[in-house]
């Protein structure tokens, strides 16, 4: 998965938080990516 970040920059604390939108914002860059490519490739 592709973070929206670097090793180093957020603590593990952070990352686990329950109101951590690390893996949600992390998701909304894959379909942003794939639709990208999907957009070059036709």
């Amino acid at each position: 998965m592709c973070q929206p970040f670097t090793q180093g920059q957020v603590s593990d604390a952070v990352l686990d938080a329950p109101g951590s939108l690390i893996i949600q914002e992390a998701g909304n860059r894959t379909f942003s990516m794939q639709t990208s490519l999907h957009e070059l490739l036709k």
